[in-house]
């Protein structure tokens, strides 16, 4: 998470226990392995072209945008249309 600026020390744990929680993964051996349910959600957005739901860099960009608000740089409801109408155009 932290090679592409995912998450803050305060956050990487809620992101983590959230793919534990909805069954993506499970802890086997001291290592995170995928279950045939997160293993096929991946396949399944692969298949369908959707690749930025699942790699990182969606979500990374989002971050930087949401802290370019926190410091003023961007404009909140901007930010939110933007994202709002890509994933729009994702799930349609």
């Amino acid at each position: 998470m932290d090679e592409n600026g995912i998450g803050t020390d305060a956050t990487i744990h809620e992101h983590i226990r959230r793919i534990f929680d909805r069954g993506y993964v499970i802890k086997k051996n001291l290592r995170i392995q995928p279950t045939p349910l997160g293993t096929s959600l991946i396949d399944a957005y692969a298949s369908l072209g959707l690749s930025s739901l699942y790699k990182p860099t969606l979500r990374a960009e989002m971050e930087q945008k949401l802290t370019s608000v926190a410091e003023g740089k961007s404009i909140g409801k901007d930010v939110i249309k933007k994202y709002l109408e890509e994933m729009e155009t994702i799930y349609k």
